[in-house]
């Protein structure tokens, strides 16, 4: 609050008549326009043409902790009596006070003579320039000079930076240290040095991987990542810039996970999924999807060797048979890698690890291989043609051709060939067919389209000169 001085005389001289002390003046400095002063421009008019009126300057007011004084200034000093005949002269004149007579005061005219000292409390300098005009609280000097914060410059974290030891202990909070070149005039929560050394995240430079580590280590491999590699990501900022940031999410400074890093967390359920166990001399250093261990032990076929024959197998077996293969042989085949090296490439196509297709096999699955009738050949005979094996090893072809595992046709396995009934021998001219006879000759090609009526009927191409008696 600022202290107006009014003298008594001067009141009573205004209640007198004798001066016209201006109310309104004093009614600005309660409303907050302290010190704001009215135009004296008609005062200093007065003051230049009357020498002889007394001034701010004779009446020594002393201001100080206030502005310069306005030595030029008319006024009337405390306890003075005006002369007769200077009534009018000195009518309107305010009276010689501090209030009037000295501005208020600034950062300007409250500088100390040693300054104001802005470093003891980690501010910036005061510059004149900037604040030099800036008023002191309640107008006097003590408000400027006892609070640094009005004349100083906000305080940045060059300011700000302890004095002794090394500065900023950002250590002690996992962060790297406070580098001027690029955080020296970042400005200080509040503008106050508090703010800066109150959080150490202002001015120190961002946690990294390596300012992080803790004492012990991330301790990577108890959540199968590789260990922390200095000179790869030491230099990785925290997420959030803070120590907890590496802690808490250890892919950020540990190194991506791998087949041989995830081992250790778990088996890869290798044989479960029909794959070979994993072989550390193969795929220990196959980095993990993502280098998240997780996606190493979700996907066996990341870790595990490939599926073959043997690893494939299925606890019921292949079921060979039921698609007419030869059955699986593991001394043979076990070792054989299975489409796409996975168990479901064995045992969706059974050809890559069953034995393949054979007459016998096939006769097998079908019930039979359809030699005769509309196909016209004699049956198959096991002894002869079961061990054959099929054309690419499917029973598919041997079902396509019946001449690969059937004997070969003879007039009488061909007398129905293709849907036929009998050779019709009568309508060719020629004589009748003998079963016991003509049945057991051999069609020319051994197919049963080449057993013709001029081949099978009496009197044919093949039975000139033969009898009609029927051999007992």
């Amino acid at each position: 609050m600022v202290k107006v001085l009014l003298s008594l005389p001067l009141l009573a001289a205004t209640a007198r008549g004798a001066v016209n002390f201006d109310l309104k003046n004093l009614d600005g400095l309660f409303k907050g326009d302290m010190f704001k002063l009215p135009d004296y421009s008609s005062v200093k008019e007065r003051t230049s043409k009357n020498k002889d009126l007394p001034t701010c300057q004779t009446a020594n007011i002393d201001c100080t902790g206030l502005g310069a004084r306005m030595n030029w200034l008319a006024c009337i000093p405390e306890g003075y009596k005006i002369p007769p005949g200077k009534e009018e002269e000195m009518r309107g004149l305010e009276a010689c006070t501090q209030a009037f007579c000295c501005g208020a005061a600034t950062c300007a005219s409250s500088v100390p003579a040693d300054g104001f000292g802005c470093f003891t409390e980690g501010l910036n300098n005061y510059d004149s320039s900037i604040k030099g005009d800036d008023l002191c609280p309640e107008g006097v000097e003590e408000g400027c000079t006892g609070d640094l914060t009005v004349c100083c410059e906000p305080a940045t974290c060059q300011s700000a930076l302890p004095s002794g030891g090394n500065g900023y202990d950002c250590a002690s909070v996992d962060l790297n240290n406070f580098d001027p070149s690029k955080r020296g005039s970042v400005q200080c929560p509040g503008g106050l040095a508090s703010g800066c050394r109150g959080d150490l995240t202002v001015c120190c430079e961002p946690a990294t991987c390596q300012s992080a580590v803790p004492s012990s280590g991330y301790g990577c491999a108890t959540v199968g990542f590789n260990n922390f590699d200095v000179t790869l990501k030491g230099s990785v900022i925290c997420p959030g810039g803070t120590a907890d940031g590496c802690l808490d999410d250890l892919s950020v400074c540990c190194e991506p996970a791998t087949c041989g890093s995830a081992n250790g967390l778990d088996t890869f359920g290798c044989s479960d999924a029909g794959l070979n166990n994993y072989d550390p001399d193969f795929k220990s250093g196959v980095t993990c999807p993502e280098g998240e261990p997780s996606q190493c032990l979700n996907d066996p076929n990341v870790c595990c060797q490939p599926a073959t024959c043997a690893s494939a197998l299925p606890m019921t077996g292949f079921g060979c048979s039921s698609q007419g293969f030869s059955g699986f042989d593991t001394s043979a085949v076990g070792s054989k890698l299975c489409p796409g090296g996975t168990a479901a490439g064995c045992r969706q196509d059974l050809s890559v690890c069953c034995g393949p297709a054979t007459c016998q096999t096939t006769n097998q699955q079908n019930s039979g291989l359809g030699c005769g009738g509309a196909n016209g050949f004699n049956n198959f005979i096991l002894d002869r043609k079961g061990g054959k094996v099929c054309p690419l090893g499917l029973s598919s072809a041997c079902l396509a051709d019946p001449s690969y595992c059937c004997e070969a046709a003879t007039c009488q396995s061909a007398i129905g060939y293709n849907g036929r009934s009998g050779y019709a021998c009568s309508t060719a001219g020629l004589g009748e067919y003998v079963a016991a006879m003509q049945g057991p000759i051999p069609c020319p090609s051994g197919t049963p389209d080449s057993c013709t009526p001029t081949w099978c009927c009496s009197e044919g191409i093949n039975c000139i000169g033969c009898t009609t008696d029927i051999p007992m």
